[in-house]
């Protein structure tokens, strides 16, 4: 079932909040978000991962370090079985109010940017090739 994307909109939570609650709830949209498009019948995902978080703002951007671990979470069980599985994550923030250059994005991505509003991306794929090469 990956590669793996969803989008949610509007601004994200960070880890760091003191309102907890609304971190709670933050993680149940994100697993609201996610059960949408994973097959209800699909088991999670068993190997290794990479996970790409793209935040795409107008005026704010949470700090990137606070925004990982809500989404991971909310990912855990559905998609893919145990935080031991991802071995790669990038993380982004782009103002959607500057020249953005996407190359092959989805459509989803750019049916979100259409929008011109604040969203999140999030990508699941296999991880690439475990090697270390130096």
């Amino acid at each position: 079932m990956l590669p793996f994307e969803f989008v949610i909109e509007g601004p994200p939570v960070s880890q760091q909040t003191r309102r907890r609650a609304r971190l709670r709830a933050w993680i149940e949209e994100l697993k609201a978000a996610i059960t949408d498009r994973w097959p209800a019948d699909e088991p999670p995902t068993l190997g290794p991962i990479r996970v790409i978080i793209t935040h795409i703002y107008v005026e704010v951007a949470v700090d990137l370090d606070n925004l990982a671990k809500p989404v991971l979470d909310a990912l855990k069980g559905l998609v893919y079985q145990d935080d031991g599985q991802v071995t790669d994550i990038s993380m982004r923030k782009r103002d959607l109010a500057r020249n953005l250059r996407i190359v092959s994005p989805s459509e989803m991505l750019l049916d979100a940017l259409r929008h011109g509003a604040e969203f999140l991306h999030v990508l699941v794929e296999e991880a690439p090739d475990q090697e270390l090469i130096g």
